[in-house]
């Protein structure tokens, strides 16, 4: 069952995180009071990730499943998935976007799914790029 509260990132320790953890359910956004009344009033719009464990602030988050990354060793798998979207998905424009999909396909672990219609391809080039630098 989902957390639907938003988290921070400190309150958890990334020592006990999980892909599974992070997987992106979908976006969040909420408007929160800043301060003021009627006209005056300030308020400021948080953009947001939806996980297991909780709604994480969208940068959070992409720091948070990047220090998994890093743990697991896959900075290799991870920087070809942003060259993938590159690739597969132009109507992402700026780099932000792109590195949040790879982010998302990260987390998913969508490179471990046999169903996933790049599975092949993806699984070919990486591990002819593992056998190149041995």
């Amino acid at each position: 069952m989902s957390n639907h509260a938003m988290v921070s990132a400190s309150q958890f320790d990334p020592a006990q995180l999980t892909f599974r953890d992070l997987i992106c359910h979908y976006g969040t956004g909420r408007v929160i009071h800043i301060d003021g009344r009627g006209a005056s009033k300030q308020i400021q719009y948080r953009f947001g990730i939806q996980t297991e464990i909780g709604d994480f602030e969208v940068h959070e988050w992409m720091k948070l499943v990047r220090v998994l990354i890093e743990r697991a060793g896959e900075e290799p798998l991870q920087q070809r998935l942003v060259e993938l979207v590159e690739q597969e998905m132009p109507w992402l424009h700026r780099d932000f976007e792109r590195q949040l999909e790879a982010l998302e396909l990260h987390a998913r672990r969508i490179f471990e799914n046999p169903e996933w219609v790049a599975y092949e391809k993806f699984n070919k080039e990486v591990a002819h790029e593992c056998e190149s630098k041995q």
